[in-house]
């Protein structure tokens, strides 16, 4: 991060992260730290973070019910510390899954790339910026 980031000095950072640890098996838990270390890297380097949490998959509800527990506990973190919050899940996905239509025209092999839809939360993203 310290090269691809911080060297960079972007005045904000959106941060994804989590779904490709689920998929190599890593604790939801180790998951969490891991994203409240970067969040605080950035900071540290003053660096606005934007947190865009974990999206679904497409039906899969034990991974749904793991990144439900990564995404309320990032939430939690950041409420308190006041970091913005985006959540796509609403915008791509249904019921704990990735939309049928996305699943289709997403790039996804075998884990996560969504570059179908990002047109549709550009919006989102740019309010933030």
């Amino acid at each position: 991060m310290d090269r691809t980031v911080i060297d960079t000095h972007p005045k904000i950072c959106f941060v994804m992260a989590g779904i490709n640890d689920l998929f190599n098996n890593i604790a939801p838990d180790v998951i969490y730290q891991n994203q409240i270390q970067i969040i605080n890297n950035l900071i540290k380097s003053g660096i606005k973070p934007v947190i865009l949490l974990t999206l679904y998959t497409h039906n899969n509800l034990s991974l749904a019910q793991k990144i439900d527990y990564i995404n309320n506990r990032i939430i939690s973190y950041c409420e308190k510390e006041d970091i913005d919050v985006i959540n796509l899940n609403p915008l791509l996905a249904s019921e704990q899954s990735l939309k049928a239509e996305l699943q289709q025209m997403a790039h996804i092999s075998p884990r996560l790339h969504i570059s179908y839809g990002q047109k549709s939360w550009y919006a989102i993203l740019q309010s933030k910026a």
